[in-house]
């Protein structure tokens, strides 16, 4: 299936990182996150330009296993280990983690990384904002400045706190938290404080997929000026720690996927390190369960034929649901619905569109359509938290003035 872009000037007359919230139907447009030229600014350690391109990467790989990667439709690999890869994008990292280990603070900082010493001086302060500027200061013109974070900037750091290491060091962000295997992020210190909870969270409710996307939502609230730029997403391939009590399952690196882009992350990074269980690896497509490569290589053949809508405009209030996140994209007069579902148990979700319906919907990738009512929803079963459906709303794009 050939998937074109919705050539929002053409259909408007307004510029690409125009918004206009003056839609009768309610709905407008809204760039994507920094906007279509974002990357066109740097020359160097960034992603191409090119609405074609959804960066997907893996976090340490070797640039010799580069050729692998690109097969399984891996564009990126982040802090290559020994030697840059040939064919993918090498990305560096300012540093991972620094909110984590170093604290929010401007303590001075003894260059020294965890297990090698006292990190800070004095040797109790906090030295985190002194580490990222160090690194920054490092960055050579022309170059994009990407940095991760983890639990500081989602959970424990103050707001403002959380917001300077998101706004003030780098280009591209992201956070990682392996909500499938880490059983700490189920802490009210942790995803209880996210949920507004302040307990612990039930087991079922801590791990499931949509808060892959729920933590995408966390950073992109602290960037300032909102939408200012593009956030990324982790998403784990094994036993990423020590007491993760098994990999993440196929169905849930999916899901996680596609929860983390219905959130608008704008790239996804795959952690391929497991530190637990009993296939402990840097290279779980590798090494570890024979089934996971195959899905994610599919996976990302699915992001990757989604790019050019996927980097297009959202289209703001074109549909709601109760029982499922979504996502709407315009491509080529049509409009696409990415959903996924935030509930535990198996549930059917009615879906309402504002504008432009037609009298079914195509589930994409799925061989069946769905009937649209007078009053333009509807219905769709998911049968537990890792179910997604992408829905092709034919020449809704004309219909809802967009």
């Amino acid at each position: 299936m050939a998937i074109g872009t919705l050539l929002i000037a053409g259909c408007t007359g307004l510029p690409a990182d125009h918004t206009d919230s003056s839609r009768d139907s309610g709905v407008r447009l809204r760039s994507i996150d920094g906007g279509p030229s974002y990357f066109r600014q740097w020359t160097e350690n960034a992603p191409p330009n090119d609405t074609g391109f959804f960066p997907i990467g893996v976090w340490q790989e070797t640039g010799t296993n580069a050729q692998k990667l690109r097969a399984r439709g891996i564009n990126m690999i982040i802090n290559p280990v020994n030697t840059p890869g040939i064919g993918v994008h090498n990305i560096s990292a300012l540093e991972d983690e620094a909110d984590m280990w170093a604290g929010a603070g401007t303590a001075d900082w003894t260059g020294k990384i965890p297990g090698e010493g006292n990190i800070c001086s004095p040797d109790s302060s906090k030295c985190g904002f002194s580490v990222m500027l160090d690194h920054q200061s490092e960055v050579a013109p022309g170059e994009m400045r990407y940095a991760n974070y983890g639990k500081g900037v989602v959970f424990w750091e103050s707001d403002a706190d959380a917001a300077r290491f998101v706004n003030d060091y780098q280009d591209v962000v992201s956070v990682d938290l392996y909500w499938a295997t880490d059983p700490d992020l189920c802490q009210a210190s942790q995803g209880g404080s996210l949920f507004g909870a302040a307990q612990p969270m039930p087991e079922a409710e801590c791990h499931k997929a949509s808060n892959y996307g729920r933590a995408v939502d966390r950073v992109r609230d602290l960037v300032s000026p909102r939408n200012s730029k593009p956030v990324w997403a982790y998403v784990e391939l094994g036993q990423p720690t020590s007491n993760s009590p098994s990999p993440i399952p196929i169905p849930e690196i999916k899901a996680a996927v596609w929860s983390s882009i219905i959130h608008e992350a704008r790239g996804i990074v795959y952690f391929n390190h497991s530190f637990g269980g009993p296939c402990q690896s840097q290279h779980v497509l590798d090494d570890c369960d024979p089934n996971v490569a195959p899905a994610v290589t599919a996976l990302n053949a699915q992001v990757t034929e989604f790019a050019p809508t996927l980097n297009s405009a959202t289209v703001d209030g074109f549909v709601s649901a109760k029982g499922a996140d979504t996502l709407a994209k315009g491509s080529g007069g049509d409009i696409y619905i990415f959903a996924g579902s935030n509930k535990v148990e198996s549930q059917y979700v009615t879906l309402h569109m504002a504008c432009g319906l037609p009298n079914e919907v195509e589930v994409v990738d799925e061989d069946r359509n769905l009937p649209v009512g007078p009053d333009g929803t509807f219905s769709d079963r998911f049968d537990d938290s890792n179910a997604y459906h992408i829905y092709r709303v034919p020449a809704a794009a004309k219909g809802c003035g967009v």
